[in-house]
């Protein structure tokens, strides 16, 4: 998928794993974003129209899983970012590649029970980013996923769009359960992850989002995800 596109898809009646084998998607399912790096992937139940947009170039596996099996396996209710381990992503290959070499149903059989095996007991870390309904939140949350690099205050920005900061504090608290502050670090490091996927190098995404030098914002980023910002690189 190239860099730039974008997609609307459907709800299926199965749920599927969608993995990113290399690049940076965002998923927007209802009002929430999720950001799915490279070797991630996100669940996404049956019945879910999505939108898919490419923030660099993308390839994407997709797994579906029967409703049957998600009950008798207990798999994951809501959307959810996955980390991906190297087994789930050689299976999701295989099973898209198969060129001349067919699989069988009974080989493609197997490859799926690992598959699920393999579904039950990934890592979820925490990619979300909450959206909202109120219009006089989402102008300002629309704002700033397009300028996560704003340095303006909760009161400049609220004075700027029309509304006082007590009344978007609380939308924001009421409609994503996170304060102003949390959800626009939330959003600046996955503007972060996104950056960094196309080759940004701490140095310069640490003077954009406001640290005051590079290790200020490693040890942010580390503290946040439990992971390093060079864990995050697309590997090529």
């Amino acid at each position: 998928m190239a860099e730039g596109t974008s997609a609307f898809l459907h709800a299926q009646s199965d749920a599927q794993l969608a993995l990113c084998d290399n690049g940076v998607a965002r998923f927007q399912v209802g009002n929430d974003a999720w950001f799915v790096p490279s070797k991630h992937g996100i669940w996404i139940p049956s019945g879910r129209d999505f939108h898919l947009s490419a923030q660099t170039t993308v390839e994407i596996h997709r797994l579906y899983v029967d409703a049957r099996t998600v009950q008798r396996m207990n798999l994951l209710q809501k959307p959810t970012v996955v980390r991906a381990t190297p087994l789930l992503g050689g299976i999701a290959q295989r099973l898209a590649s198969q060129g001349s070499m067919r699989l069988t149903p009974s080989e493609i059989r197997r490859l799926a029970h690992v598959a699920f095996d393999e579904i039950a007991r990934l890592d979820h870390p925490d990619l979300r980013l909450p959206g909202g309904h109120d219009p006089r939140l989402t102008r300002v949350m629309d704002h700033l996923v397009l300028h996560p690099q704003e340095r303006r205050s909760l009161s400049e920005i609220a004075q700027a769009f029309g509304t006082s900061e007590r009344t978007l504090a609380r939308l924001f608290k009421k409609e994503t359960g996170m304060t102003f502050s949390d959800w626009r670090r939330r959003l600046r490091f996955m503007y972060a992850i996104e950056q960094l996927a196309q080759g940004e190098t701490s140095a310069a995404l640490s003077a954009g989002l406001g640290y005051s030098n590079p290790s200020a914002f490693i040890a942010a980023f580390r503290k946040y995800f439990g992971a390093p910002p060079s864990s995050f690189r697309d590997p090529k």
